[in-house]
């Protein structure tokens, strides 16, 4: 059996506009809400196999990053458990999750050092936690430290 994939990204993007994404083709953008605040919404299936043309390099990137370190997701067979013997720390490796990619990480700094130049707070919206102490780690982003060392 192979798993089932979501409606390709591309015609989602129609839906997202921000006059701070980067382009038509993203899914983070951010906006300042009123004086002090950026909201920072961040696209936490940058590298993912959910919603990704199996051809894409984002979805190349999250199966190798999974087979590298969850080999019972992809693996032969129906009724695999998926976190069978694969420690803690690893469990975050399943379809169900993602990562931010590199463009991404390095707009997130740019965002950040605008916060900072402009006085602002900053909150942080994903659909997958980045902080292990408020979720489960089968839950996490695949690169949250990447991500939290921002």
């Amino acid at each position: 059996s192979s798993l089932k994939t979501s409606p390709q990204r591309s015609q989602s993007s129609a839906s997202l506009s921000s006059a701070d994404a980067p382009d038509d083709q993203v899914f983070y953008y951010s906006f300042v809400p009123c004086e002090g605040w950026r909201i920072i919404l961040l696209d936490a299936f940058d590298i993912s196999t959910t919603g990704r043309d199996p051809r894409s390099c984002e979805y190349k990137m999250a199966r190798a990053l999974i087979e590298k370190n969850n080999p019972n997701v992809f693996c032969k067979g129906q009724n695999r458990d998926w976190f069978k013997a694969i420690p803690k720390s690893r469990q975050r490796f399943v379809p169900f999750n993602g990562g931010i990619g590199q463009q991404q990480l390095k707009w997130l700094q740019h965002q950040l050092d605008q916060c900072c130049r402009a006085n602002q707070r900053a909150i942080l919206i994903t659909h997958v936690p980045l902080l292990p102490q408020a979720a489960s780690l089968r839950t996490v982003a695949y690169n949250y430290e990447e991500v939290l060392a921002v």
